[in-house]
């Protein structure tokens, strides 16, 4: 009997057991198989190009370029020793630097 061989139309035999999976759960795992048109891929996606960093300016050329801290950059224009020092790219500094308004006090009159 091909019940006996193929079971009911559920894909069960006589005592209970699943014999095959029906075609539409066939269907269904065939198409789960075939993902690959909707952008999975087994070919390695090259990594993309890093953009170039640009270089880092100096303290001393930002000073120079930043009109609200003139009065810091004539400052530092006046003592060699401090302008090499903030005009060596190689060093890793952090300068807190006062607007012209916060030293305004300070000028001589």
């Amino acid at each position: 009997d091909a019940r006996a061989l193929l079971g009911d139309q559920h894909g069960r035999s006589k005592d209970g057991r699943r014999l095959f999976l029906r075609a539409d759960y066939m269907l269904a795992l065939a198409s789960l198989l075939s993902i690959s048109p909707l952008g999975f891929s087994t070919a390695p996606t090259p990594e993309p190009t890093p953009e170039p960093t640009p270089a880092c300016k100096t303290i001393a050329e930002i000073l120079a370029e930043t009109e609200y801290l003139s009065t810091l950059n004539t400052v530092v224009n006046a003592m060699p020793d401090v302008l090499a020092l903030l005009l060596d790219p190689a060093l890793n500094l952090t300068v807190f630097a006062p607007n012209d308004t916060a030293l305004l006090p300070l000028r001589p009159s």
